[in-house]
């Protein structure tokens, strides 16, 4: 790899450098020198400018994905609760969706090493009650899940998720869980930072607060 494509590389996975770049608002030489402070380049100012000034922001990209997310639908459910677990019984599984108490709101999701499973913070002990203690890897209550309703066509929009993350990230909200079923994202954060989120999202999504 040379010096042209590790700095398209290191620019193309900052949304914030890009949008900058695409809106003219930074210095070529200024990113050239963050850049080689922050990933200790050995490359010269001159050589990092020069490919800076020949990169083309996804400005195409990035209008598409407004694009999907514009008119997307906002929806909220305080006093979450997410338990970990790391067993694989099917038949567990099969009884805690059959279970009156929870199969009307609960979120699970599997992988091949660990579940997921979200309910509201009043039907853990429900919950529970179908694990050992030795059972849950972790229990992580007084979230809130922001359900996040996009077109049917989104599945091809290159860029989406990232947009959507990177938006949160960039205001220094880390998020705690994501369930994705496109057109549906579902995103986990603390109650803290709820507000924010929402504040973020409905921006993303062309809605004033």
């Amino acid at each position: 790899m040379n010096a042209t494509q590790e700095i398209f590389q290191l620019i193309s996975r900052d949304i914030a450098i890009n949008k900058c770049l695409s809106n003219n608002l930074l210095n070529s030489r200024a990113l050239a020198k963050f850049l080689i402070k922050k990933y200790s380049l050995s490359y010269s100012e001159e050589a990092v400018v020069s490919a800076i000034r020949r990169y083309n922001p996804e400005v195409d990209k990035d209008e598409v994905v407004e694009d999907v997310l514009e008119g997307a639908m906002l929806f909220l459910k305080n006093n979450i609760v997410c338990l970990t677990t790391d067993i694989a019984d099917q038949n567990k599984f099969a009884k805690i969706l059959q279970d009156e108490e929870l199969n009307k709101n609960i979120r699970l999701v599997r992988t091949k090493k660990y579940s997921k499973i979200v309910v509201y913070e009043k039907e853990i002990d429900v919950l529970t009650s179908h694990f050992l203690d030795s059972q849950i890897v972790k229990s992580q209550a007084k979230l809130v899940e922001i359900r996040l309703l996009l077109r049917k066509d989104a599945h091809d929009t290159i860029g989406l998720l990232s947009n959507i993350t990177s938006q949160v990230a960039l205001h220094n909200i880390p998020i705690q869980e994501m369930i994705i079923a496109l057109p549906e994202f579902l995103i986990y954060v603390k109650e803290i930072d709820s507000l924010r989120t929402q504040k973020v999202l409905m921006n993303l999504i062309g809605k004033k607060n």
